[in-house]
C-alpha cells in the first residue's frame, strides 16, 4: 500500500503538483495526489520524474453543484491526460441533498455525468468520493444505487475516512466500517485524516477509525493519501506519515 501527500496540505498554492512533488519528496513520501487540477501539469509530469514520485490521482475541485458535475470532470481529466494519468476522484463531499434536490435526483445525475464523462474521455477511470457529512448523497444506501448503475464501468469509490467518521458521530453505530466492509473491494484510494475538533484534516492518529481494521477491508494497491489542513506543521506531517506506514506495514 502506498502513503502519499496530497496537495491540499501546501500551504499555498494547492493547484502546483511541481511543489506538490517537491514537497513530498522531502516529507519522505513517495507518491503525491492532486487535490485540485494541477495549472502545471506539463511541467509536473517533468518533475515527478525528477523528483521519483508517483501520482496517486487528480481529484476534480470540490462541487457544490450538481450541474457542474461534467465541467468538473473534463477540467480533471484534461489535467490527468497531460500527466499521463488516467485516474480521476470526483470530489463529491459538499454535494448535499439542499443543493441538489432530492437524493434520488442527485445521484441520477451524478451517474448520467459519469457515463457521458466515460465517453467522452475514453481510457478514464473515476473515483467517487463517498459523503462528508449525513447530508451528503454518497452514503451507504446511494453507493448501492451508484453500483447498481455503474455495474461494468471503470468507476469505484474514494473513501472519506474523516468524512465516514463524522457521518458515524452524527448517526451512530459503526457507519463508517459498515460501508467499507460492503463496498471495500471498489475502494480505489482513500483521503486519511481525522476529525480533530471536528473539523476534519487533522493527524489521523488523533481522532481516525480503526485504521487496522480498515486496512483488511480495502484494496492492498489502494493509495492512503494523507490530507492533512495546510496549517498542519512539518514535523507533525513526517510524525503522521510514518504512523500510517507503520499501520500498513503492521501483520494481517
Amino acid at each position: 500500500m502506498t502513503v502519499a501527500f496530497s496537495t491540499r496540505s501546501l500551504r499555498v498554492g494547492a493547484d502546483r503538483l511541481v511543489r506538490g512533488a517537491e514537497r513530498a519528496r522531502t516529507l519522505g513520501f513517495g507518491a503525491v495526489h492532486a487535490a485540485v487540477p494541477p495549472i502545471d501539469a506539463a511541467a509536473a509530469r517533468i518533475a515527478l520524474e525528477v523528483q521519483h514520485v508517483t501520482l496517486t490521482a487528480v481529484s476534480t475541485v470540490a462541487i457544490d453543484e450538481i450541474s457542474i458535475v461534467g465541467a468538473a470532470i473534463d477540467r480533471a481529466a484534461a489535467a490527468a491526460a497531460a500527466l499521463h494519468h488516467r485516474l480521476v476522484v470526483i470530489e463529491t463531499g459538499p454535494l448535499s441533498t439542499a443543493r441538489g434536490g432530492s437524493v434520488e435526483s442527485a445521484v441520477g445525475t451524478l451517474v448520467r455525468a459519469i457515463h457521458a464523462a466515460l465517453r467522452r474521455h475514453p481510457g478514464l477511470s473515476l473515483a467517487i468520493v463517498t459523503s462528508e457529512g449525513p447530508s451528503g448523497i454518497v452514503g451507504l444506501r446511494e453507493s448501492e444505487w451508484i453500483v447498481s448503475e455503474l455495474r461494468g464501468e471503470p468507476v469505484g469509490f474514494w473513501f472519506d475516512t474523516g468524512g465516514a467518521l463524522r457521518v458515524e458521530r452524527a448517526e451512530g453505530g459503526g457507519a463508517a466500517l459498515a460501508w467499507a466492509d460492503r463496498f471495500g473491494s471498489r475502494v480505489m484510494g482513500l483521503s486519511i485524516h481525522g476529525l480533530g475538533g471536528g473539523e476534519g484534516h487533522a493527524r489521523p492518529e488523533d481522532d481516525g477509525l480503526d485504521w487496522s481494521t480498515l486496512r483488511g477491508l480495502v484494496p492492498s494497491n489502494a493509495p492512503w493519501v494523507l490530507e492533512l489542513a495546510p496549517s498542519t506543521a512539518t514535523s507533525a506531517i513526517e510524525e503522521s506519515r510514518r504512523f500510517v506506514a507503520h499501520v500498513l506495514r503492521e501483520e494481517a
